[in-house]
């Protein structure tokens, strides 16, 4: 070896064709006849090997992409994303699995709310191989269940069972599998989202296949692990979209409520293609430049106003387009436009929360009571932080002109009434006394306005009552009167009342609230039934 060392250089471990026949013409000079026969063989057989691996690994490598793009392309609905996978799961079985037969099946986790005592936790079944579907579509699998499922689960790696007859503890959601005593093998293995919390379990087995002990071979297994993670990207991707859409929904709710003068609203979601950046949007222009611009655009599109608003994730790639249509409007009243801007905003911010999809967003008490509503609650939470925000900017100023008025709007004297009454105990005769009424208009109504949480201790006005003072606001009213501080309590009244509705419709039940009251001697708060207000110095 010394010898053919010294006549080429090997230092790089790799040799050129020519040195390669060289290096071999060396070798067969120094070794007896049948060894270096002996060891072309070898070397030849790992070559074809290590050719047909790479082949495989490419095809496959090119099938897993598909998988992953198809849930990009599959809208809000994960059904094309399931049926790609599975497709390409009886391609692989055929081709690089001598034809065995395998049946597949995805189930997603969920909070156990009907059966509590089975367990916190349940696998729903959602998809499934075409044979397989009858068996388990729509069936629950609980720990309390035989099965290696939630063994996967709770060790967050894929557990493979080689023989299935010689394992006790495996469920046979098909009958005929257990009677038959079918022998075979299963791997269970978690789908995992991008922070790895596991949402859901995909489980392979070749119990279906006609021919005894078919077993996975390792290379299959690798291959399937790699499917789990091409659904789990693909799945995540919908699910998304899906959130998204749930938040749009309720922006466009407030964007018209805010803003009557709007004809329509739609939302176009943005499908990349497979090919290229292009993607696929309605066929208007202009929404393809708010698209590829990332900026909003105005223009005419079947004699109608439209604007086109640009909704981006956190890498301010293109996610959504939200065009409103003002119909024969030229553009929307000042005060309308300014609120739209600012919705449109907190939506952006809303999407870019999901987007980043932290565990420690939580701030009212359902989001933490209930992880679940989070999505559902969370544009009405961003606005009520901003309500906050705005209300606390507010000087002694703006609501010494507010308390200025001797007989004010019945707009804002039925603004200030509602709010007074959802933290102070009075009835609505003495508060229809405006003497009364705006004495209750000091730094700590806005520090109670600033710290309540609707979801949490309820007012003391029921969500009926504040329901029924503000239809007596009609809209924009407040606006003409260009009362900044009665503007604000106003939008913050109507998202605490969405926020309350919230609540009933989760068919929670909120402790009641106890009356609060100042007293006149040392202005601090403290529990009454009655209510007076403040006489402290630091009154505004």
């Amino acid at each position: 070896m010394a010898e053919l060392s010294s006549n080429i250089d090997i230092s790089e471990n790799r040799l050129a064709k020519k040195e390669f026949l060289i290096y071999m013409d060396l070798i067969r000079n120094h070794v007896a006849e049948d060894y270096f026969d002996r060891m072309l063989d070898h070397m030849k057989s790992n070559l074809e090997r290590s050719a047909e691996e790479r082949r495989r690994g490419e095809i496959r490598k090119k099938w897993l992409q598909q998988v992953a793009h198809a849930g990009r392309l599959s809208g809000i609905s994960s059904d094309p994303l399931f049926k790609a996978a599975f497709a390409v799961l009886q391609k692989d079985a055929e081709t690089h699995g001598k034809g065995k037969k395998i049946s597949g099946s995805i189930a997603l986790l969920e909070k156990n709310f009907n059966h509590p005592a089975r367990g916190n936790m349940l696998l729903r079944y959602v998809a499934a191989t075409i044979d397989d579907q009858s068996h388990v579509i729509g069936r629950c699998l609980y720990p309390d269940m035989k099965g290696i499922s939630f063994q996967a689960i709770e060790s967050g790696k894929p557990i493979y069972v080689p023989r299935v007859q010689n394992h006790l503890n495996v469920h046979f959601w098909n009958e005929d599998h257990r009677v038959e005593m079918k022998d075979g093998s299963f791997i269970a293995i978690p789908l995992k989202d991008r922070h790895r919390n596991i949402f859901g379990l995909l489980g392979l087995d070749t119990l279906g296949d006609p021919h005894d002990k078919v077993t996975f071979m390792s290379h299959e297994i690798t291959f399937f692990q790699g499917l789990g993670k091409a659904i789990s990207a693909g799945y995540q991707h919908v699910d998304l979209r899906k959130k998204t859409l749930r938040i749009a929904e309720s922006a466009i709710i407030w964007i018209h409520r805010r803003s009557p003068s709007i004809h329509e609203t739609c939302v176009y979601l943005v499908e990349h293609q497979l090919r290229g950046n292009d993607y696929l949007l309605c066929k208007m222009d202009y929404l393809f430049k708010c698209g590829d611009e990332r900026v909003t655009v105005t223009a005419s599109a079947y004699g109608d106003k439209h604007t086109a608003f640009p909704l981006c994730n956190t890498e301010g790639a293109i996610i959504a387009v939200i065009d409103i249509n003002l119909g024969a409007l030229v553009e929307l009243p000042q005060g309308e436009n300014r609120e739209v801007q600012r919705l449109i905003k907190l939506l952006n911010d809303a999407h870019k929360e999901v987007d980043e999809d932290k565990d420690d967003t939580a701030v009212l008490a359902l989001e933490k009571r209930n992880v679940d509503s989070r999505i559902d609650v969370l544009f009405d939470r961003l606005m009520l932080i901003d309500l906050r925000k705005n209300v606390s900017r507010l000087d002694l100023r703006a609501f010494a002109e507010l308390k200025s008025y001797k007989f004010p709007p019945k707009v804002i004297h039925t603004i200030i009434k509602t709010v007074v009454s959802m933290f102070f105990d009075r009835n609505a005769e003495e508060l229809d006394n405006w003497k009364i009424c705006r004495q209750y208009v000091n730094p700590e109504l806005v520090r109670m306005v600033t710290e309540f949480d609707p979801t949490g201790t309820p007012s003391l006005l029921s969500p009926d009552q504040i329901r029924q003072n503000l239809k007596e606001v009609p809209h924009g009213a407040v606006m003409k009167h260009g009362s900044l501080p009665a503007q604000f309590l106003y939008n913050w009244a109507f998202v605490c009342l969405s926020l309350m509705e919230h609540v009933e419709k989760m068919g929670e039940i909120v402790p009641p609230r106890t009356a609060t009251t100042n007293t006149a001697e040392s202005g601090e708060f403290q529990l009454f039934s009655r209510g007076s207000p403040t006489n402290s110095a630091d009154k505004i």
